[in-house]
């Protein structure tokens, strides 16, 4: 009959022990260690127990640590598993709120497309006001020549009257 068994040899708690099994050697080599880790921690905090109360009491304390996992495997056990019903309620909960999901996305792109329309209209009304503004600078800078020009036919026909003014008193004398 051949023998399926793997071992390994662990140095536990600073001795050590041959571990066999039908399990893999990473497994074997696992176990080794958490059981070493565990009588490390309660000699450390324990200096005074000999080799054997270290180990009655890393016993005790991964048995209390095994029972209360199958209690608590128990108890998951006992637990209600979902009803078909349930499931049911919880996929058609899960469609309304993809749907309004979908809507809310939908509403949100309509909205940023508004975004986007409105900024391209205040772009193009940017650059309208800037044409506009230099087209009234422009018209400013005529108004002034214009002004300018006015100003010096004003002053030449006060000259100009001036001197009609002038010849007629030179005249009359």
């Amino acid at each position: 009959m051949a023998d399926n068994k793997n071992r390994v040899i662990m140095k536990i708690n600073g001795q050590e022990y041959p571990i066999a099994g039908r399990e893999t050697k990473e497994y074997l080599i696992r176990i080794g260690t958490f059981v070493d880790e565990k009588m490390q921690e309660i000699a450390r905090h324990h200096r005074e127990l000999s080799l054997s109360m270290v180990a009655v009491l890393t016993s005790i304390n991964i048995a209390d640590l095994y029972l209360k996992l199958e209690q608590e495997k128990a108890s998951l056990k006992e637990k209600r598993p979902l009803e078909n019903d349930d499931i049911l309620e919880m996929k058609k909960e899960l469609n309304q709120k993809n749907k309004s999901l979908s809507q809310e996305k939908e509403h949100s792109r309509n909205l940023q497309q508004k975004l986007n329309d409105i900024r391209k209209e205040q772009d193009q009304n940017q650059a309208e006001l800037k044409k506009l503004h230099k087209n009234m600078e422009d018209k400013n800078q005529e108004l002034k020549k214009a002004n300018e020009v006015i100003k010096e036919l004003q002053d030449q026909l006060y000259e100009s009257q001036l001197q009609v003014v002038e010849l007629q008193q030179k005249n009359k004398v």
